[in-house]
């Protein structure tokens, strides 16, 4: 499992858009969304919730962190026809219990 952020920006090609849109576009599944302005974060939030201009950078930036570190697990762990699973399943367990920072530093590293 890999946990990114997005944020969408004004002029972004995602704003307006309804979330459902975007988690089948990008095949994710929001656990969590925040909006400016004080309101309370929605968990697991509906379909139907359109995405905000300030979403955009967290959603983009997320989306490369995570490209980004799916190639180097492909790079590291499946190469040349042979997989290491169980070693890729020791470095995901290991990533998935990071913090959000030291996610995004692992992620970029």
């Amino acid at each position: 499992m890999l946990v990114t952020e997005y944020q969408v920006e004004p002029g972004d090609t995602l704003q307006g858009r309804l979330l459902g849109e975007v988690s089948a576009g990008y095949d994710v599944v929001p656990v969590l969304l925040e909006r400016h302005g004080g309101r309370a974060p929605e968990p697991f939030p509906s379909d139907d919730a359109r995405l905000e201009p300030d979403q955009y950078h967290r959603y983009r930036t997320a989306h490369r962190c995570a490209a980004r570190y799916c190639r180097r697990l492909e790079h590291r762990f499946v190469s040349r026809g042979q997989a290491r699973i169980e070693a890729m399943v020791r470095e995901l367990r290991r990533f998935y219990r990071l913090g959000s920072n030291a996610k995004l530093r692992h992620a970029l590293a």
